[in-house]
Parts: C-alpha cells; structure tokens; sequence
C-alpha cells in the first residue's frame, strides 16, 4: 500500500544504531544530551549506557534537568543537541508535535527495578504518606496491600523517582514509588519490589 511507503521511517532503532548514528552525524567530538534528574532517575541511567557505549569514539555530556521541560528548553535554545525523553513520560507528546525538534533516534532499554521503599522495609504506621511522580503512582495500588491502602493518608508530587525517594530519606513521607538507584542512594529498604520494564527512549534534536 502507498501509504505505507510514504509515511514509515529508517531512524535508528537500536542502541547501536544510535550510537553509529551520532558518531557520523555529529561533527564535534562532544556531544550535550538533556534528560531528567538528578542523579539516580532510570533517564540517567540510561544516559549513562548511552554515553558508555559511544565512548571512546564520542564524548557525551550528560546534562540532568529538573523536568523534561527544561530538558525540551535546552534543545530548543541550542544548549543541548539532545534530549533523551522516555516513552513512558506522559507528556512525551509535546515533543513528538513540537514543530522545531525532530526524532532522531529510538532505542529500548530496561529501567532498574521498581517498587515501594520505606526507610525500614516496613509500613507500620496509622496514616501512610505516599511520594511518586504520576507516572508510576498506579505501582503503589499494584504493591500495597489492601490494608496499607487503606491507610493512605496523603500523596506528596514527586519530580522524578529520585526526588519521591529522598523524600522518604528526609521523613516527609512514609513510602516511595522509586527505582533501586533511589533506595540505595537514600538508604532505604524495599517495602515491595517489582522488576523493571523494557522502555523505549528517544532522542529530539532541533530541526
């Protein structure tokens, strides 16, 4: 069909093919890519992947932004070359339809393990703070029993997994919706722990 031919795409696909993508498209030995922070969100750390299989042939900077909104902003303001933008992201979207970024490159990666995180593996209390982005908030209804649900006290807005966990580290919330980074990085304990998902991650440049 006609349509089909018109409409499909040859964009690299695979983390090798972006990473072979770069090191010929890019005529700089230094590369700037914006994603979410801080350090410890699964954006960096597969940033990091990405920066690690480029080297030694490519130099990546990898550039942690409070929000995907700064990171699209970077872009758009030639801060950054790219930002690397999770499927995932409920307003991944803006980017796709931004009339000034183009779609470079995809390639799918696994986060780390994601779960319920308590400072002592436990949730003893009579009223349960939750922290989480809203983009994981739904693993908390998957993990928590019927009981701790119950107890659901309140819901704290994270910005990222990483700021949900210390959160919990700084005793303003009882539980986090966070990946093991996160646990580890604010010594934490699994309250509930699943394993990660397969993510597709994609590169927006500027046109």
């Amino acid at each position: 069909m006609k349509w089909k031919e018109d409409y499909s795409s040859d964009i690299p696909s695979t983390l090798s093919d972006v990473v072979d993508f770069l090191k010929v498209a890019m005529p700089i030995e230094r590369l700037k890519i914006s994603t979410i922070g801080p350090e410890g969100t699964s954006a960096s750390f597969v940033g990091e992947t990405l920066k690690e299989a480029a080297h030694p042939e490519l130099d990546i900077d990898l550039l942690l932004a409070a929000d995907f909104n700064s990171a699209m902003t970077s872009v758009l303001m030639k801060h950054s070359d790219f930002a690397l933008v999770p499927s995932a992201y409920r307003d991944a979207t803006a980017f796709h339809w931004n009339s000034e970024l183009v779609l470079d490159g995809c390639f799918v990666h696994h986060t780390p393990a994601y779960g319920l995180a308590t400072k002592d593996g436990k949730l003893s209390e009579d009223s349960v703070i939750l922290a989480t982005m809203d983009e994981v908030e739904s693993l908390f209804a998957q993990l928590a029993t019927p009981e701790v649900q119950a107890r659901l006290a309140d819901v704290i807005p994270a910005k990222s997994t990483s700021h949900a966990a210390s959160l919990v580290g700084e005793g303003r919330a009882t539980v986090a919706v966070c990946n093991e980074i996160g646990v580890y990085q604010n010594n934490l304990q699994w309250f509930k722990v699943r394993e990660g998902v397969p993510i597709v991650w994609m590169l927006f440049a500027h046109k």
